[in-house]
Parts: C-alpha cells; structure tokens; sequence
C-alpha cells in the first residue's frame, strides 16, 4: 500500500506540475486515507472490492472512464497497481491505459507489414477490440493487486509464525531450565536435611 501511495503520489504531482487538471480514482479504504493525510483529496473512493474483484465490478467503472475518454472529457488514463512478478517480488506500476500507445517500431516491422484483407473490415474489429482490450487490462490490474495482496499476507503470516515458534522455543528451553533448577534445589535439600537427620 505505500508503495502504490507514493508512486499515486508521484503520478498526481507530474501531472499537477504541467498544469492538468487531475481527477483521482481510488479503490479501497486504505490508499484513499493514506492519500488523504499526504494532501491528496480522492475525487471518488470505490470501496466494494473484496478479495476476489468482479469483472462486471471492475467493468463498471471502467465503462465509465472509457465513455468520458471517448466523449474528450478526458485526455489520459493512468492506473497505478502492485504488479504481481513472482511469489518473491511485486511492484508498485503505473500504466497508462488511455490512450493505447503504439509499440515501438523496429527495423524488422517494416518488411514484415502487408496488406491484409478483414472480414469484417478492420475499423469494426478495432472498434470491438480496443475497448475490450482496455477493459481487461483495468481487470488485470485488479486481479495483480488482490494476487499481491494475498502474497504479501502469506509472507507475513509465515514471518509471524516462524518468529511464534521461536518465542515456543526459547520459552520451552528457559521453562525447562527453570524446572531443572528447581528440581535441583529440592533434591539437595532432601539430601542436606537427610545427612542433618543421620
């Protein structure tokens, strides 16, 4: 959660310093506080994602975003999640969602362009497959976040399980110390008071 707090941070100050007007839109209770006592006033906090995000969840607002996109009352989309790399490593991204940037070109790609025939032509595939291509890459972002944040849960509960078995342990050794000596103290006073007796 700090990391994506401070790359949130780092994102809304860039954008403030080119003179952008910033819409923020959280997702969860924790950032939208953590925001709010860095100065940053959330413009919407959604609330309802659990553990599991719902895509028809997730598709709600990004409909939304992608309706006012195409309607020009907005210039960029960025999202900042925790990237699930492996069980060892996440990492606080940013991606810009809108608009679709256009992958580098490499001197390879100009040979390799023909001219296709698209059935149907290709301004209707693209106009079906752009908006599902954003859709699911906000849902993947979701799905990264929930993914990171059970991972990080796991390490945490194994960290603190390790660190109770070793309390057990040195407990058990000092409790069994404990009991040796006291052992030891009874049994030579029975054997002093018996040598006294004789």
């Amino acid at each position: 959660n700090s990391n994506v707090t401070r790359r949130t941070e780092a994102v809304y100050a860039e954008l403030k310093a080119r003179d952008l007007p910033v819409e923020l839109i959280v997702a969860g209770k924790r950032l939208a506080g953590m925001l709010e006592y860095r100065g940053i006033q959330p413009d919407r906090v959604y609330t309802q994602f659990e553990d599991k995000p719902a895509f028809d969840e997730v598709d709600e607002i990004t409909q939304e975003v992608m309706g006012r996109y195409m309607a020009g009352e907005i210039d960029e989309v960025h999202i900042v999640y925790t990237k699930f790399i492996s069980m060892g490593r996440q990492e606080a991204v940013v991606e810009q969602v809108l608009p679709l940037e256009r992958p580098a070109a490499s001197d390879d790609d100009s040979a390799a362009i023909q001219d296709y025939i698209y059935h149907p032509d290709a301004a209707t595939i693209l106009s079906d497959l752009l908006p599902r291509s954003v859709r699911l890459h906000v849902f993947q972002a979701f799905l990264d976040a929930a993914v990171s944040e059970q991972v990080a849960r796991m390490i945490a509960m194994t960290a603190a399980t390790d660190a109770a078995q070793d309390v057990i342990r040195d407990l058990t050794m000092l409790y069994n110390r404990s009991r040796q000596s006291l052992i030891t103290t009874e049994l030579s006073e029975i054997i002093g008071g018996a040598a006294a007796l004789e």
